[in-house]
């Protein structure tokens, strides 16, 4: 069955006709007449009386008229939702980031300028963990992401630009500073839980933490929680220290104190290789322009 028989039966159905239906779809009445046929052959059933006086639906036949009549009117309501969906989709631009990054230099002069190349896009952001935002870009979910550099695997479908060095910091409770009077350093939270947020890759995120210690001489106890926050509430109740990068916000709040190690990576911007929309090429190129402008003002904000 096709289209088309559907379309010949709802329209005989209609005008109880077949000599109207033939003159108003300018096709043959033999024609009509041979795709009923082949129509009730596969449905098993007969749908029309016809005589030399009239044509009538047999009782199954208007079981069928009514069916397909429902039918057409929902794909026709579908379709129409999915236009507008794809139309949404069009005005729309998903961008992620990592959670717990300040991103006050960034999302107001990116939303300024996108709203000046694409009038009327609505820029929705996500925030989550290392792996949840690759897995979010392959799998649609987001268009962009803005990442660490070492978080990302050798994956083809992924194109990688890195656009600035960051620091990484060691963050500890002021607690545990209270009664502390000289400059700490990474040995001295040899005793210490190192927490970090889980992942898809929790060993490869336990062999970081383990080579960012080993040269000063201890394997860390390492205690993997369900998020950033987890993991800010842990050092901030002086229940564990963390390994975050520069931009973390949470390094200024006041129960929070952190300093500089001696380690760098590289911020990201990640896009689908095969992904040439303009909004996606545009936002990726202005996001790498916002955040390279304002490295200075970065920097110091991290200092």
């Amino acid at each position: 069955m096709n289209d088309l028989q559907i379309d010949y039966f709802m329209a005989v159905g209609t005008n109880l006709s077949f000599t109207k239906t033939s003159q108003e779809l300018y096709v043959s009445q033999p024609a009509i007449s041979k795709q009923i046929k082949l129509m009730e052959e596969e449905l098993g059933v007969r749908l029309f009386y016809r005589n030399n006086k009239k044509t009538e639906l047999t009782e199954a036949g208007k079981l069928f008229y009514e069916f397909f009549g429902n039918y057409k009117a929902g794909l026709k309501n579908v379709k129409e939702k999915a236009v507008q969906l794809q139309e949404r989709e069009r005005r729309s631009l998903k961008i992620g980031f990592m959670e717990g990054w300040d991103l006050t230099l960034i999302l107001p002069e990116l939303n300024r300028r996108m709203q000046e190349a694409f009038p009327g896009i609505q820029i929705e952001i996500d925030c989550g963990g290392i792996k949840d935002l690759e897995a979010s870009l392959l799998n649609g979910r987001l268009d962009i992401v803005m990442t660490l550099h070492n978080s990302l695997y050798d994956i083809d479908d992924l194109e990688c630009r890195d656009i600035m060095e960051s620091r990484k910091i060691l963050m500890y409770s002021s607690k545990w500073a209270s009664d502390k009077s000289n400059k700490p350093e990474i040995s001295d939270f040899k005793d210490k839980t190192f927490v970090a947020p889980s992942c898809i890759m929790n060993s490869v995120i336990e062999k970081i933490i383990i080579s960012y210690c080993r040269p000063f001489g201890f394997t860390p106890e390492i205690k993997l929680v369900h998020n950033f926050e987890a993991m800010i509430t842990y050092v901030r109740n002086d229940m564990g220290v963390a390994f975050a990068d520069c931009w973390n916000w949470a390094k200024h709040s006041a129960d929070i104190k952190y300093f500089d190690v001696d380690i760098q990576d590289r911020i990201c911007v990640v896009t689908i290789a095969r992904d040439s929309r303009p909004v996606v090429e545009t936002a990726s190129r202005i996001l790498e322009e916002i955040t390279v402008s304002n490295k200075e003002k970065i920097n110091e904000r991290s200092s």
